[in-house]
């Protein structure tokens, strides 16, 4: 009896290190004649292996309800309890939920990783749900939803309900060389970017040459919007001449939340740049800070006094 008994959990080890064997040879990126990598074939069937899983469900509810609870998810957690119990939620909306944007592996920006797995990003069919950090612009398009609290865009010319997308969440946000265009294709004015991020902490605005749309009442416009007044960080470069600098250095003075970084365009005029000098001036002969003292710089600005402004400022 005990032979028997061996002969047959000898004959189920067998069998299971065969199975084994076969499974790591489907999943085993195969080499042709000459020894070089073909595709992997286990990632060419991964979709079609996942649908050959699938059986058509029954549902207590109506299908119409069903699809449009698979359509709008509230919550990353409820999106992804639902297609852990079941397969169709994810066939109807498939998406990936991600802190950040995966990482390309080479400098194709198509050829992107997440863990160990590389795939095409033009070829995906999913869409992305960003928890954290969003930095990669180019994925647009293919973006269902931002929750992420630290945002940049950058190089990119992008519609006003794209920018929407990030108001909710952003805290931290770094427009770099970013052009906003209304639904008539009109630039939007910087106050209306700003007013939209109602729980920003900290602000940059880089442009790539001076910014578009700053007239000499956008600051009186800025001081309208309620959470402006709470800012950490206000941070812009390339700034026109058409900043309200005495409205400016009035408000500074008396806000104490706030670090301000000012970089002016090359193009201001020099009694404008006079003016700037002034008001430096008048920093450093300050013995006692009841604000935070701001950052300004401009072209021609003398390198000692950008030092010691410096220092002042961080």
């Amino acid at each position: 009896m005990e032979s028997s008994n061996l002969q047959c959990e000898t004959s189920i080890l067998n069998r299971r290190k065969k199975r084994k064997a076969k499974e790591e040879e489907n999943i085993r990126p195969k080499r042709n004649c000459r020894g070089a990598k073909t595709k992997n074939v286990h990632q060419l069937n991964s979709r079609s292996k996942f649908l050959s899983t699938c059986f058509p469900q029954s549902f207590s509810l109506p299908n119409s309800i069903m699809y449009y609870i698979s359509k709008n998810p509230t919550t990353t957690k409820l999106y992804q309890n639902l297609i852990q119990t079941c397969k169709y939620f994810f066939i109807k909306n498939p998406i990936i939920v991600s802190p950040n944007f995966p990482n390309p592996y080479s400098r194709d920006s198509d050829k992107l990783v997440i863990g160990k797995t590389g795939f095409y990003f033009s070829k995906l069919i999913c869409k992305f749900w960003i928890t954290e950090n969003f930095y990669f612009t180019s994925i647009l398009a293919k973006l269902y939803k931002c929750d992420a609290k630290i945002v940049t865009l950058q190089n990119k010319v992008i519609s006003f309900n794209e920018l929407s997308m990030f108001t909710k969440t952003a805290e931290d946000i770094s427009l770099n060389e970013i052009t906003v265009n209304d639904s008539d294709d009109s630039i939007v004015p910087f106050e209306i970017i700003l007013e939209i991020f109602v729980n920003v902490k900290k602000f940059r605005f880089f442009a790539y040459s001076s910014i578009p749309n700053f007239t000499s009442k956008t600051f009186d416009e800025i001081l309208t919007i309620p959470h402006f007044s709470k800012l950490q960080l206000f941070f812009l470069k390339n700034i026109p001449d058409t900043f309200d600098i005495e409205t400016f250095y009035a408000y500074m003075k008396k806000n104490n939340t706030t670090k301000f970084n000012l970089i002016f365009d090359k193009s201001i005029s020099a009694p404008y740049k006079n003016r700037l000098e002034e008001i430096i001036d008048e920093l450093f002969s300050t013995k006692i800070f009841n604000y935070k003292p701001p950052f300004i710089y401009f072209d021609s600005f003398d390198p000692g006094k950008k030092h010691r402004l410096f220092r002042q400022f961080f």
